[in-house]
């Protein structure tokens, strides 16, 4: 499965923005299973022109 991007669910984000993957392990399930989440890489900018590092 693949997650979604984890921070302001309401922040506007540019396609092509670098994001790197954030493993969300839920091992107590049976069976256990992992989410591959996204982040906005460190220093990336969003389209506010905020940085995100």
């Amino acid at each position: 499965m693949v997650g979604n991007l984890q921070g302001d669910p309401r922040q506007t984000v540019i396609i092509g923005t670098e994001v790197g993957g954030v493993f969300e392990h839920h091992p107590e399930s049976d069976p256990s299973f992992s989410l591959l989440q996204w982040r906005l890489k460190q220093g990336a900018d969003r389209v506010d022109g905020h940085s995100t590092g």
